[in-house]
């Protein structure tokens, strides 16, 4: 069976200095990779450290119920401001050397950690180093399956399958673009060439081992995490996690911060970037929980008032029966479905007795109205910050490279292109 035929140069006439008119040949627009080609590369993409990245990624790995922010200080005040709880801080810094410090002979069995194998993915390491810690994080069957399959493993045999899992690597490289790929494939065979070359020679002291991963690399992540009572630092460079100490009866972050603090200010010192990032309970699940509890409340106190009298609707100041039921709930539109409300059993509910009058439950009521309001007011705002989010990632897994060549290559079989570039180079 014959084969797809390549594609042909376009012919292109176009004047030259002299007068004469020459003919320029140009190879069509590269096409953007697909979904096949990204599935059976054998690299890893490198993604930016951008929180509405890292937080698609844990949605589409499986993980529920978690979101990565930015970090912007790390005193007591800017940390309240952050969703709680904070689950895990990934620490992006330019890499100047790792600090091995000391190390555990073996890794502790409570403590999930794997090491990196691979260039480009040291931030799904440090992501999967964390969420793996979380007590009854909600991980989606692979995940699951995945962290049950490796828990009686070493941290490099955990790196070993986790740079084999295909559904890790095809979220990872669901950012990937041909000139990507291309680029990192041309990168891996001249380091393949090196390495060759540097293996006839006679063998000295020493040798590029796995902190050569990083050292290749401009920027690196590590990963802060507190696990039961412990704290420790998961770098999938080290060979095995390293304990920073107890944070029992104490916030964690407070231990950990002065450390990060004192990073930091080397990094400022030396001119150097760095990023902060948290693992955070997701805020859309917050305050929809919040939510529940409100309308369950809600129903609380109109059943209460039901038994008080029946004509207390007249004192409402509601005259839309819609608005009414909508502020009972259910409502699927924000998420919030009649079994959540029945099952609600929040402490914020409180009971109410005989001894409740009818002012009281009614003014009582209006407080959670109005409790409400706010509520759904947070949650519009944060469900637009999602969408937001959503759209950036969308963008930035777009491939614009085949219609920038394309417009390039129109511009310059017109003599645009030519134009422009004299003009320009003369203009000095």
């Amino acid at each position: 069976m014959e084969g797809p035929r390549p594609k042909r140069q376009r012919k292109v006439t176009q004047p030259d200095p002299s007068g004469c008119r020459r003919q320029v040949h140009y190879s069509p627009p590269y096409q953007a990779a697909t979904e096949e080609e990204k599935q059976n590369w054998k690299g890893f993409c490198e993604i930016e450290s951008d929180p509405a990245f890292f937080s698609s990624m844990l949605r589409d790995f499986g993980v529920k119920g978690v979101k990565v922010t930015e970090v912007l200080g790390l005193d007591e005040d800017m940390l309240q401001l952050l969703p709680q709880p904070i689950y895990g801080l990934i620490f992006l810094f330019q890499y100047q050397g790792v600090d091995a410090g000391e190390q555990e002979d073996t890794a502790p069995n409570h403590v999930w950690f794997a090491t990196q194998g691979a260039a480009n993915m040291c931030a799904t390491v440090a992501l999967l180093n964390i969420v793996n810690n979380i007590p009854d994080a909600e991980l989606g069957p692979e995940l699951r399956d995945f962290k049950a399959q490796t828990m009686g493993m070493t941290p490099i045999e955990r790196g070993r399958w986790l740079e084999s899992f295909r559904h890790i690597k095809n979220v990872h490289n669901s950012f990937a673009r041909k000139i990507d790929m291309l680029n990192i494939d041309l990168h891996a065979k001249q380091q393949a060439d090196v390495a060759a070359a540097a293996a006839k020679k006679p063998r000295g002291r020493g040798g590029k081992g796995r902190k050569a991963v990083a050292e290749e690399a401009a920027f690196h992540f590590v990963a802060y995490v507190p696990i039961e009572n412990e704290i420790w630092r998961l770098d999938g460079l080290d060979t095995q996690p390293q304990k920073f100490g107890s944070h029992e009866g104490q916030n964690w972050l407070k231990v950990i911060a002065p450390v990060l603090a004192a990073r930091m200010n080397e990094f400022t010192d030396g001119e150097l970037e760095f990023t902060l990032l948290a693992l955070v309970k997701d805020p859309l699940d917050s305050i929809r929980e919040a939510l529940t509890a409100n309308m369950r409340h809600l129903r609380t106190i109109e059943a209460r008032l039901d038994s008080c009298s029946s004509s207390w609707k007249d004192f409402t100041p509601w005259t839309d029966p819609d608005e009414s039921r909508s502020f009972r709930g259910p409502d699927e539109a924000i998420g919030i479905t009649e079994a959540m409300v029945v099952a609600c059993r929040s402490p914020s509910v409180p009971e109410y007795t005989a001894t409740d009058t009818q002012a009281s439950l009614l003014e009582g009521r209006m407080t959670v109205i109005a409790e409400q309001k706010s509520l759904r007011a947070q949650l519009r705002d944060e469900m637009f910050s999602r969408n937001q989010d959503d759209q950036k990632t969308v963008d930035r897994k777009a491939e614009y490279g085949p219609f920038i060549q394309g417009w390039l290559m129109a511009l310059a079989e017109n003599g645009v292109l030519q134009q422009l570039t004299k003009k320009y180079s003369t203009k000095k």
